[in-house]
């Protein structure tokens, strides 16, 4: 489905932005909460979400649901992900790409399908990195870049890590 899904907690802003895009032709789909939202992204994923970062009486607030949305998926084939990335950045709307809390391996093939059809692989990959050892994983699947297999994957790939570390829970 292509369409806008907006969340915010604040019904006015919501219905507000709503019609504004349904004027110009947009579909949108509304959201009050974090469980609400994640019902719309397990149903049907929007092409695009209008996400607002302070949720107030959530369970989530916008930066744990952009941290669910932006993962990897490992049941998408790399080659769907590489050939869409191309795609937009052979359009102009995309400079480098990369992934978000992806495994060496997936990595690794992402960048060895570009290779052998003739695309730009990965760059850049961002995911967990902390100097502390981590109690346990931030959520379920968390990857963390932490380690000399990870140290030796980014130097001899030469892609750039945008770690991000999750406060507090070293």
């Amino acid at each position: 489905m292509s369409d806008i899904l907006i969340v915010d907690d604040e019904r006015d802003i919501r219905e507000l932005i709503s019609d504004i895009l349904e004027d110009e032709g947009y579909t949108t789909r509304l959201a009050g909460n974090s469980d609400e939202c994640m019902g719309h992204l397990n149903t049907e994923p929007p092409a695009l979400m209008i996400l607002d970062i302070w949720l107030k009486d959530s369970r989530m607030d916008g930066i744990d649901i952009l941290k669910h949305v932006k993962r990897d998926n490992p049941d998408v084939p790399i080659g769907e992900f590489v050939d869409v990335l191309n795609e937009h950045a052979d359009a102009g709307r995309i400079g480098i790409f990369g992934g978000s809390n992806w495994t060496i391996d997936r990595l690794r093939a992402a960048n060895e399908y570009a290779a052998a059809n003739g695309k730009r692989g990965f760059s850049v990959v961002s995911n967990q990195l902390s100097l502390a050892v981590m109690n346990g994983p931030v959520w379920e699947g968390c990857i963390s870049a932490r380690g000399e297999a990870w140290s030796a994957f980014l130097q001899e790939s030469q892609m750039s890590l945008l770690p991000w570390s999750s406060q507090a829970r070293g």
